[in-house]
């Protein structure tokens, strides 16, 4: 498999997940100082100022804890899909912050948009609707920008319309010859993934490449020639 990640993107999102996590953390230092006695004894407005500061440096913060769980704190998401997928030949390129979304997977059968959830926690699929649980361990450890579990249906459907759109647009000639889908990957091992009767595609990072072999575009061996052609030279323009 080939692997074609716009470093430029991460790179950027991590310098900024760097310096919002230390600005944010600045600012709350600067509010502590200001609200201190021995400083707000000779003019006690800044103990009003500390306030305004400490909320400014609490959001930034926010920012920073955001960035960081997504784009420092492992499992990374390009990382993960790239070593769940190996072994796949080199027809397969997966293509990381290019494109329609952010994970897309060129496969001689079709295209795949593989959305990707960071949530470590029992997920259940329930009546129709899914159900997760509130974690003080997450909390704690990802602060409160966390991911939930949200809704992987509406994912799923939300990023295969996006892809669709894309084709339309980018492709109108070839786009009614590619087959698309979607799947959601929940990326973190420590996920307690019980999908029941939900009939959309619901994988983890340990079986997803097993899904993507067997479980999609039933009959179709490859997509055709040209239409394969001109997916790999459109997102190859995009990722130069």
């Amino acid at each position: 498999m080939r692997i074609v990640t716009n470093q430029k993107t991460v790179k950027q999102k991590q310098r900024i997940a760097m310096w919002t996590s230390i600005g944010g953390l600045g600012l709350l230092v600067v509010a502590f100082v200001l609200s201190l006695p021995a400083v707000t004894a000779g003019n006690p407005t800044l103990a009003l100022v500390a306030w305004p500061v400490a909320l400014v440096g609490l959001l930034i913060a926010t920012v920073g804890t955001y960035h960081v769980n997504r784009w420092v704190r492992p499992p990374r998401a390009h990382e993960a899909l790239a070593e769940a997928l190996k072994g796949l030949d080199n027809r397969h390129i997966l293509y990381n912050y290019l494109g329609p979304v952010p994970h897309l997977l060129l496969s001689p059968r079709g295209l795949f948009a593989l959305a990707v959830k960071r949530y470590d926690g029992p997920a259940r699929y329930v009546d129709g609707k899914w159900v997760g649980k509130f974690s003080l361990r997450r909390l704690y450890g990802q602060g409160l920008t966390a991911e939930g579990l949200g809704n992987p249906n509406q994912e799923i459907e939300a990023q295969t319309a996006a892809v669709e759109r894309w084709l339309r647009k980018e492709l109108p000639d070839e786009a009614e010859k590619i087959p698309v889908a979607s799947v959601a990957v929940f990326i973190n091992p420590a996920v307690q993934l019980d999908a029941g009767d939900n009939p959309a595609p619901i994988a983890t990072i340990k079986t997803v490449k097993r899904a993507l072999q067997r479980d999609f575009f039933p009959g179709v061996k490859q997509m055709p020639r040209d239409a394969y052609n001109a997916l790999m030279e459109e997102l190859g323009d995009q990722a130069s």
